[in-house]
Order: structure tokens, then C-alpha cells, then sequence
């Protein structure tokens, strides 16, 4: 076939004189020159093929100019297009390699109007497509690499004052810290720059292909046409499955480094690290654009990346691996410390004739803490390898609100409808530092750095560990009731009017689960994409960081119709649910 350059005419060449071409005709694949082209239009065998200027022959990919419309066999003109075998065949084929083939059709059928053909248009935009989701893909990948440098020189800062608080012992721990740290960013930053590369290589393929589809449309012949965009559907459509099949390797997640400084307040033991290196893969916000076509060859590949979440909550599954009653434990503990009796041992004597009204419980590495808002106490419990043992007792000067888990050996209690909070230590129940806060609290939850307390404005607040107030919500309820709360992602939740509302840390409503049967009495969260609940039916169920789906872990239970506090223990993997007279449950979660 022609290939561009200076040629010769072909019918010239023929007669021994030599005359430059200037056209091609891809059927007689032949050059002719412009006299031989008007010889050509006109001739009864020849005046309906379609020539091509040389100039634009040389623009075709070199495998369309190296299609022929000869049989590669036989060298016989192509007849038939052989369905059963999808091949091109002469009539000599027929003869032999297709003797028995009865699916044949004429090839001038098959490839007429080929250029507006279904697979020709599915070709087009499935490249478009492509390309305008690889756009999107280095346009929100440069823009992480961009966050994880401001990222970076924030972790950096918060490295330097948690080291200011330190002492020279914390020399070697600062350098292994930086030294992680550095290794999660270089990690990280190297691992979508080389995305990045992967995807400018696919672009630079994917618009040659782009090109040439084009080009092929444009300038060649319908048989070329068919026979060319059947050579390359094969090869887009690799190209879409290799990129769908990222997207469900979750490789476009963003990521986010940050550092967890280690609470330095109760430092009284020795320690070996100043902080940790967290890294935080959120749901990529990217909507990929996909063909029909495509979704139904790739079904079970999601193409809308804001429904991926970490974990799918029909995948949690619940064990139980305990149950106790806050009565039996208290009369065990009271059992072994009666001679002399404390104080402690006097109030829980006297708090056995009076019933539970647990509020909140919080669970870490093993130690609980329930918080008994009928009688002001906190129990501190533990669970060993025998039995669930009382470990301690604190009685309260106040009525408590709600209690949150700061880290595994630090907790603070709210005072309810009050400006104070309290600090306290998770292994004994002990009070050691008491704060004067700005807002009044109610309900209360952790959003490191900082706390999450419903005000008595019919919003929420974030206030620091100071008790100074950083930012309020608009008003998201007008009732005075406590509602309880819970944090996540860059989110909240809260229960009110039997349902279950995520919003922005701003209070802008993202969305609410409301289920008939399940009405929620209390809530906790994984922090990242799973959202626990205890409903008022006795059952316990888990509800997916978007809201579009939940699962019930465990079905309507008698023994869980008065549940009113539930934690997740994320480093343990525990589920803690206490009822209101103070029957406990702690639960083994497995992700399958």
C-alpha cells in the first residue's frame, strides 16, 4: 500500500514512463497520477472508489496502510466476511479453509456505512471517556501531592511542639519519628507520581488512538475503516478495563499524613514514641465516565468513586465475647475489699440499693469505664484472661454528662448543662485535672485535637482541650434533650428525632438514615467509614459512611430492648454496649 513520499504512478510506471502520484486508490491499491486520476473517476470498473491524496495516506497509522483489501493467502480480492470465524475470506477461501462455513456475508454489506456504525461511535466516546477521566484523575492527583506538601510542613510544626513540651530524652524518639514520617511521605508522594507517570503514558497512548480513530474516519475507506477499528477495539478496551480495574484497587484514594502527638499530661512512666505517623486514605471524589457497553463488561466494578468506602458494612460481623451484669462484678469487688472499707467500697455498698442509669462506656486495650449518670459514678473495669474484674470506683461530685476516650490511658467527663469538664485516667478512675470550659455541655465526642459538645444553642461546638471554644454549628434541633454524638472523616453524627443525621463539621446536613424498626439510642463510630448503632428494638446495626447502607449485626434482643451506650474499640476490635440497668456486652468485630 501506499506510504507516502515521492511515488510513482503505478498505470505510468506500467508503460515505461515515469510520472510523479498524486493520488492512492485504497481498492486498486494503486498510485496514480493526475491524469490517471481522471481516467480512473470515469471508468465503468473504477468511478465509485475513492482516492486519497498522498499527503493525507501518509497521516494513517501504519497498520491501516498495511491493510489490504487482497486476501494474504490467495491474494484474491476479498468477497465475503466469514461471521463464524469473524476473518475476511476470497473466494478461494471459500474453497478451502471455509468449506463449511454457512455464516458468510458480502463484504461490501459488512462494511457499508461501517464509519457510522454503533462500534465506530462506542469506539469514539469510550476513548473520549478515557481521556477525560485520566484528565481528572492527574488533575486530583497533583492536587493531593500539593495537600500532602502543606501536610507535611503541618506535620512538621506539630512534631516541634509536642518536642517543646519534652525533655533531651526525646532526641532519639523525635528522629525516629522523622524518620517514619519522612519515609510515609516519600512513600506516598512517590506512589502517585508514579500513578502520575502511568496515567500521562496512558494519555499520550489513548490520544494517539484518539488521533488515529479520527484520522481513519476521515481519510479511509470503509473497508479499511471496518477492518482498522476492529484491530483497535480490542486494544481500547483493554485500556478501559486496566483503568476500571485501578479504580477498583482503590489506587486514586487521596491521601492524607498526619501526625497523633502522644498526650504528654499524665506522663509519668517511661514511653517510646513522641507521636504516631497516620495515614488516612479518604473515598476518592473523582466520577469516572463509563460506556454502557463497558459497565456491562466489567459489571461489579464500581465507576462512581465517591459510593467506595474503606470497609462495606455488610462485611462486619459480630461475636459475642462476653456478658456481665454491673451488679456481679460490684458484689465481687465489695467481697474482697471489706475490711478496711473505703470510701469507695461504702459508696458502691450504698449504690447496690439504688438502680443503673448507664449513660456512656468507653472501652480501651482491654479497661472500661461506664459511667453511671443515676448515681454519679464511674466504674473502671478490666477484662484479664479469667473474668471481668472491678478495678476501681470513682464517685462523682456532679452529674455527669458524657464521657470520651482521648487515648488509651486518658478520658474526660462532662459535667451535664455545666461550663466544666474533667479529666481522667482510664486504668483507675482517677481525676487529676479539672477544666472551665466557655459553652455549656451536653452530650460530648472527640474530633482530634479537639472535643465535639452539644451546647445549650441547638448546636454543636469544637472546643480545645483549654475549654476555649473554636467554632460553632447553626442550629440543628430546637428541643433541650442530650442527643448523642459521634465524629468520623471530616464529620459528625447525632441522633435526634429517632434518626440518624451526618453533617459537616460546620453543621450543613449531608445526609439521615431513618428506619422504622430502628431507632437508634446510641451511637459510636470507627472514625473513618463505619457508623455503630444500638437501636430501641434490641438490635445492634452498622451504617456506611454515606448513609446509603447498613447492615444488622445482631437482630432484636430482649437483653438489648434498654442499650443506651455503645463504643468501638478500633485497636482492640471490640464492640462495648451497656443497657441501663447495667448489663454489659463486649463484642469480637470481624471484617470477612
Amino acid at each position: 500500500m501506499a506510504t507516502g513520499g515521492h511515488l510513482l504512478c503505478d498505470i505510468c510506471n506500467q508503460q515505461d514512463i515515469t510520472t510523479d502520484a498524486v493520488e492512492y486508490c485504497p481498492e486498486c491499491e494503486e498510485n496514480l497520477c493526475q491524469k490517471c486520476t481522471g481516467h480512473h473517476k470515469v471508468a465503468k470498473l473504477s468511478r465509485k472508489h475513492e482516492t486519497v491524496a498522498l499527503e493525507n495516506v501518509a497521516k494513517l497509522p501504519k497498520f491501516v496502510n498495511a491493510i489490504s483489501s487482497n486476501c494474504n493467502d490467495h491474494y484474491e480480492k476479498i468477497e465475503y466476511f466469514c461471521n463464524t470465524h469473524s476473518t475476511c475470506c476470497c473466494v478461494e477461501c471459500l474453497q478451502d479453509t471455509h468449506k463449511k462455513c454457512h455464516n458468510l456475508t458480502p463484504i461490501q454489506k459488512v462494511i457499508k456505512n461501517v464509519k457510522s456504525s454503533p462500534m465506530f461511535c462506542d469506539q469514539e466516546n469510550i476513548l473520549s471517556d478515557l481521556l477525560q477521566n485520566i484528565d481528572e484523575i492527574l488533575e486530583d492527583r497533583r492536587k493531593n501531592i500539593g495537600a500532602l506538601q502543606e501536610q507535611e510542613a503541618q506535620f512538621k510544626i506539630a512534631i516541634q511542639c509536642v518536642r517543646e513540651a519534652a525533655n533531651e530524652y526525646l532526641d532519639n524518639l523525635e528522629t525516629a519519628l522523622r524518620n517514619t514520617m519522612q519515609q510515609s511521605f516519600n512513600q506516598k508522594k512517590a506512589e502517585i507520581e508514579n500513578l502520575v507517570k502511568d496515567m500521562e503514558k496512558r494519555k499520550k497512548k489513548i490520544t494517539e488512538m484518539k488521533e488515529n480513530v479520527d484520522l481513519i474516519k476521515s481519510i479511509a475507506s470503509d473497508f479499511q475503516s471496518f477492518i482498522a477499528i476492529r484491530q483497535t477495539a480490542e486494544e481500547v478496551h483493554t485500556e478501559e478495563v486496566e483503568l476500571m480495574h485501578l479504580v477498583k484497587d482503590d489506587k486514586f484514594k487521596s491521601v492524607e499524613i498526619r501526625m497523633i502527638p502522644t498526650e504528654f499530661d499524665l506522663l509519668t512512666d517511661h514511653f517510646d514514641s513522641i507521636g504516631k505517623v497516620q495515614i488516612i486514605s479518604s473515598p476518592c471524589k473523582i466520577s469516572m465516565k463509563n460506556s454502557k457497553i463497558q459497565e456491562a463488561q466489567l459489571s461489579g466494578v464500581s465507576v462512581h468513586l465517591n459510593s467506595v468506602v474503606s470497609i462495606s458494612v455488610e462485611k462486619i460481623k459480630l461475636i459475642k465475647n462476653t456478658e456481665f451484669s454491673l451488679d456481679e462484678v460490684i458484689k465481687d469487688f465489695c467481697a474482697l475489699n471489706l475490711a478496711p472499707q473505703s470510701s469507695h467500697v461504702r459508696a458502691l455498698i450504698k449504690h447496690r440499693r439504688r438502680p443503673f442509669l448507664v449513660r456512656e462506656c468507653i472501652s480501651e486495650n482491654g479497661n472500661m469505664l461506664i459511667l453511671d449518670c443515676y448515681f454519679s459514678m464511674v466504674f473502671c473495669l478490666t477484662n484479664d484472661a479469667i473474668c471481668i474484674r472491678l478495678v476501681n470506683v470513682c464517685p462523682l461530685s456532679f452529674i455527669p454528662g458524657g464521657i470520651i476516650s482521648l487515648s488509651p490511658s486518658l478520658a474526660i467527663i462532662t459535667e451535664q448543662k455545666r461550663k466544666r469538664f474533667h479529666f481522667i485516667t482510664i486504668k483507675n478512675a482517677e481525676i487529676w485535672k479539672t477544666v472551665e470550659c466557655e459553652t455549656v455541655m451536653l452530650s460530648v465526642s472527640y474530633k482530634f485535637p479537639n472535643l465535639l459538645v452539644q451546647n445549650g444553642s441547638g448546636g454543636f461546638s469544637q472546643v480545645n482541650k483549654n475549654g476555649k471554644v473554636l467554632s460553632e454549628t447553626k442550629m440543628l434541633f430546637i428541643d433541650e434533650e442530650m442527643h448523642q454524638s459521634a465524629c468520623f472523616q471530616d464529620r459528625f453524627c447525632f441522633i435526634s428525632y429517632d434518626a440518624i443525621h451526618c453533617c459537616e463539621m460546620a453543621g450543613n446536613l449531608m445526609w439521615q438514615f431513618r428506619h422504622g424498626k430502628l431507632l437508634p439510642n446510641a451511637l459510636t463510630t470507627d472514625g473513618e467509614s463505619i457508623i455503630f448503632a444500638v437501636s430501641c428494638n434490641g438490635s445492634i446495626y452498622a451504617i456506611s459512611a454515606n448513609g446509603k447502607s447498613f447492615s444488622i449485626l445482631v437482630e432484636a434482643n430482649k437483653n438489648l430492648l434498654q442499650a443506651s451506650a455503645v463504643h468501638y474499640d478500633k485497636d482492640g476490635k471490640k464492640l462495648l454496649v451497656s443497657t441501663e440497668k447495667g448489663t454489659v456486652f463486649l463484642y469480637d468485630v470481624h471484617f470477612k
